[in-house]
């Protein structure tokens, strides 16, 4: 876990985010809870709370490519996602690095723009979607 404190924001799985690679600009958290709905006659449904749900975690990326590896980030993180394999997620604190459990790609969304005379882009921006995995815990 040494390599957080080199610049390494946030691991899933193999995959980093790094101050020198794949960056996010901004990392949204979401948090909802599990309520089922009983319908009833001439009343409202009654709910009733069934525990938390699954969180997700949104990265906003945006990577200005200076090496041919740099044109291949969204690729690699969807050759990820193909696999459908839970993925570890370690999140970069000042201490190291801490393990968030494991998580899965919901989507990965991405655009290129600004390009060269050649049609490689200057700019590549886009959003991954991760939420837990949900483990058994006995």
């Amino acid at each position: 876990m040494d390599e957080f404190r080199g610049g390494v924001m946030l691991a899933l799985g193999d995959f980093l985010f790094s101050i020198n690679g794949a960056q996010y600009q901004q990392l949204r958290t979401a948090k909802k809870w599990r309520w089922a709905t009983r319908s009833r006659v001439n009343r409202k449904p009654a709910k009733q709370f069934q525990g938390p749900d699954s969180g997700s975690k949104t990265l906003n990326i945006t990577i200005h490519p200076e090496k041919k590896a740099d044109l291949y980030v969204f690729d690699n993180m969807e050759a990820l996602a193909d696999k459908g394999e839970p993925l570890r997620l370690v999140g970069g604190t000042p201490t190291g690095g801490a393990d968030l459990g494991l998580w899965v790609i919901e989507a990965i969304d991405h655009n290129d723009q600004y390009f060269t005379d050649n049609g490689l882009p200057l700019e590549m921006k886009g959003t991954l979607t991760i939420s837990e995995y949900g483990e058994d815990e006995y």
